[in-house]
């Protein structure tokens, strides 16, 4: 049986590389501010080590605590999307889903978490760059998390990339989210922003503090995209405005 890694890795096609996108909450910005770089500050609870996470150019990240209504702006979604050609060899894994989610079982029947290290793919872009257009067709199918039809003829049926597939095309599905398409990409901490932001996603109230904005473009050289909060909006509901944004981005720059 040959696994979904060794199947990715044997393809020639590659898809444009997208941006990798970092997403945390608000409450953590100001030691960003600070530091220029992003940190972890415990190990985490999959691999225990100190990672940093990221998604292969989609914002999919959700903040346990954010799922409920209320909780401040400094729970709500900040985004850092780093430009192409980058960060990227910093990159320690990658897998074809949210490892987390895996981790969890949220992703089941389709994949147990047993079937963890069958999604990891190997540790370079390359790799993002290449399940791309095998499962998706091309950047804009992966955005939307729409898999192209039928299935490659290379995922054997009962295989864990077989199932990976039937994962994506399960429209019934209600307990796994968009995290189930979203390529992850895991890098040792820390990951320093020096001039390599694309954009920064965050709330209009923190955004609009003059010495944020003066060092998101001065020093960080980036373009700010600021979102409007709404007293009782769970933080979390603030994720499909920040894809949006991106979708409007990545679409004038010609990345989808």
């Amino acid at each position: 049986m040959i696994g979904l890694e060794k199947i990715v890795a044997g393809q020639t096609s590659l898809a444009e590389e997208l941006p990798l996108v970092h997403t945390t909450r608000c409450e953590l910005l100001s030691l960003i501010l600070a530091n220029h770089e992003l940190r972890s500050l415990t190990p985490c609870d999959v691999f225990h080590e100190h990672l940093i996470y990221l998604f292969y150019g989609r914002p999919a990240y959700r903040y346990t605590l954010g799922h409920d209504p209320g909780g401040g702006v400094e729970l709500c979604p900040v985004c850092f999307v780093f430009k192409p050609h980058t960060i990227g060899t910093l990159t320690k894994r990658v897998f074809a889903c949210d490892s987390g989610g895996l981790q969890k079982g949220i992703f089941r029947p389709h994949l147990e978490p047993s079937d963890r290290d069958e999604m990891q793919l190997k540790e370079t872009l390359e790799s993002a760059r290449k399940l791309v257009p095998l499962i998706f067709g091309d950047n804009k199918g992966y955005f939307f998390g729409n898999a192209s039809t039928p299935a490659p003829t290379s995922f054997a049926a009962g295989t864990p990339a077989y199932r990976f597939y039937t994962l994506l095309t399960d429209a019934v599905m209600r307990t796994a989210d968009d995290r189930r398409s979203a390529i992850e990409v895991q890098m040792p901490s820390p990951v320093p922003l020096d001039h390599h932001l694309l954009y920064i996603v965050l709330p209009n109230e923190i955004l609009n503090q003059a010495s944020i904005r003066q060092t998101i473009i001065e020093v960080w050289q980036c373009d700010p995209i600021g979102y409007p909060t709404y007293v009782g909006d769970a933080p979390n509901s603030y994720a499909a405005i920040i894809r949006e944004a991106l979708r409007r981005r990545y679409e004038e720059g010609g990345r989808l």
